[in-house]
């Protein structure tokens, strides 16, 4: 394994950054210019150039481990394939690495982010690593370097906001921002940059996501609510709560089903005409054109959504202190081909998620529990269904055929779930 600085593993910051206890994250908009934008799209290539690079070693590498017995010309292969790690002899070898436009740190972080995720598949958290692809966006992140400082700020690192509408960053220079920056800019705590990841979406339009730090809670803990409540997931619905609430399913895919439809058959066509001229598709404008408007509606798509989870979450976390869902598993909703569009039109993962770190950033508490058998059981005396008792889909309402308690499916599925949570808290 390569070996890192020790000023650089984990970011590169100052020694008093791990005793920040609050983190948080805004993500901006910025407007480069065209020559900002070279330098952009050219370090973005940089990063995945030594990305796609470390991870072709290590495949090698450890295809040449698995030999029980290596010869000497083995033993010296892999002891140079073991040098070319470190990030400035891959300069090194690659002079096109070496040019003044493309920042030490970027080649640095795109070791770093491969290590960490390589250990996160180590431990269960994510998916092997895998080639960068080359695509439409570019993405790349660097860390921010507070120089022997004693009090790192937003304005004091390699990147800083100059001003409420500007910030710098290291070989692009100052960038024109606008987003949510002002009112952190406005505190008088002391809040450190830690992380910066730079990306252009397919349609053209630049962000800069930040990852920040603080000794004090960024934003202020709620009220105690002594309202608890259980959330079910199902198809018919959005979600319906234990109180008997029901959220509707919004149907994003719906709405811009046909537009999309319509959108992709054009592009398809844009292809078969570049094609059929052997032109590239690069250079392609008909096709890039209508790329982009592909492009738009997809964006559009993932807005609408995300708009409707956050203030969904946001609105549920104010009014509880204790919410209780069911636990989904990513993969097998998704399996059924008929029904897979049905469990990934309303996002119900990105809402869990979000109530999760929402639930950690307000002081509230956030549990998931098996949600086996929640529809078959009476809330109100335990009674489970069996047999040709149980429920079909169609079947909504039903009768306990113990205690004679009138049920609504999706509500008495949520009131156990969040009696489980509170069995499993008590």
């Amino acid at each position: 394994m390569v070996r890192l600085p020790k000023n650089q593993i984990g970011g590169g910051f100052m020694s008093d950054f791990g005793q920040l206890p609050y983190r948080f994250g805004i993500k901006v908009r910025i407007y480069p210019s065209d020559r900002q934008k070279q330098l952009i799209k050219r370090n973005a290539e940089a990063y995945r150039f030594v990305y796609n690079e470390h991870h072709a070693i290590q495949q090698r590498l450890e295809h040449l481990h698995q030999i029980k017995h290596p010869p000497t010309k083995v033993h010296t292969l892999i002891q140079h394939l073991t040098k070319s790690l470190d990030y400035q002899r891959m300069a090194l070898n690659h002079s096109f690495l070496a040019d003044p436009r493309i920042d030490a740190h970027v080649r640095l972080q795109a070791i770093i982010d491969y290590h960490d995720r390589q250990m996160a598949y180590q431990l269960g958290r994510a998916k092997r690593p895998h080639f960068l692809r080359k695509s439409y966006t570019w993405r790349y992140q660097l860390a921010c370097q507070y120089h022997h400082r004693r009090h790192g700020s937003l304005r004091n690192g390699s990147i800083a906001f100059t001003d409420t509408h500007h910030v710098t960053l290291p070989i692009i220079g100052r960038l024109r921002v606008a987003g949510s920056q002002r009112r952190l800019l406005s505190r008088e705590a002391l809040i450190q940059i830690t992380l910066v990841t730079l990306t252009k979406d397919a349609v053209d339009h630049y962000y800069l996501s930040l990852q920040l730090t603080s000794l004090v809670p960024f934003v202020r803990h709620l009220d105690d609510q002594p309202r608890p409540i259980g959330i079910d997931l199902n198809t018919a619905n959005f979600l319906t709560t234990s109180t008997g609430k029901t959220v509707a399913s919004p149907h994003f895919n719906r709405r811009l089903s046909f537009r999309f439809r319509r959108a992709v058959q054009r592009l398809n066509w844009q292809r078969h005409l570049a094609q059929k001229e052997r032109r590239p598709l690069r250079t392609a404008r008909n096709y890039q054109k209508q790329r982009q408007c592909v492009a738009k509606l997809l964006i559009k798509l993932h807005q609408q959504r995300e708009n409707f989870l956050q203030q969904l979450s946001t609105q549920i976390l104010r009014h509880h202190d204790l919410v209780v869902a069911e636990e989904l598993r990513g993969q097998d909703p998704a399996r059924n081909y008929a029904m897979s569009w049905r469990f990934r039109d309303p996002g119900w993962i990105s809402l869990l998620t979000m109530l999760r770190y929402k639930a950690q950033l307000y002081g509230r508490t956030f549990i998931t529990v098996n949600p086996v058998s929640t529809t078959q059981t009476c809330s109100h005396c335990g009674y489970v269904l069996h047999g040709q008792q149980k429920l079909t889909c169609r079947e909504r309402t039903w009768w306990c055929p113990h205690c004679l308690t009138f049920h609504r499916r999706d509500q008495n599925a949520a009131q156990n779930i969040l009696n489980r949570g509170l069995i499993r808290l008590a």
